[in-house]
């Protein structure tokens, strides 16, 4: 009974495939269709900016940062005023080439001709403590939780990417 059962759906499936019933002549169960893979969307460019850094000093030690946690000046951590808290970004001393990946933890620096504020142990990794300041190079490496690399783009290179993408 099975056999016969078999037999006759299959027959059943060939009779409505043999025809030239479908719309515009397409044969056979697959139609061709064509597909071009989308272009990629651009990827925006990691942030990165140049400028004069400082450092925290040491009596901050145990004031909250704006992660709500408090400064511990031998972790390393900075404070930008624009990128997620917890982005990490690479940050190298343009005098003598040294570099740190930190952890932006906190709001500033409060001083308008600076870019970053950075620990005590990211000041002495990049060697200017004497100095107190120091030219630097910053770059994420890894947005914060949560956040793609583009939400460490400023605004207003993220809308001239966007305008350039339509």
């Amino acid at each position: 009974m099975r056999t016969i059962t078999g037999g006759a759906l299959c027959l059943s499936l060939l009779a409505c495939g043999s025809g030239n019933d479908k719309p515009d002549g397409a044969q056979g169960l697959y139609e061709d269709v064509s597909y071009e893979r989308p272009e990629p969307a651009e990827k925006p460019e990691p942030y990165s900016e140049e400028g004069e850094a400082s450092y925290y000093h040491r009596s901050l030690a145990g004031e909250p940062m704006a992660n709500g946690e408090p400064y511990k000046p031998g972790k390393m951590t900075a404070a930008h005023r624009k990128l997620p808290l917890g982005t990490k970004v690479e940050v190298v001393n343009q005098d003598n080439d040294s570099a740190v990946v930190v952890e932006i933890t906190d709001r500033g620096p409060y001083a308008k001709d600076r870019i970053l504020d950075v620990s005590n142990a990211a000041a002495r990794k990049l060697d200017f403590v004497k100095e107190g300041a120091t030219e630097v190079e910053v770059e994420v490496v890894k947005p914060a939780p949560g956040h793609t690399v583009a939400d460490s783009v400023p605004k207003k290179e993220a809308a001239a990417a966007a305008a350039g993408n339509q």
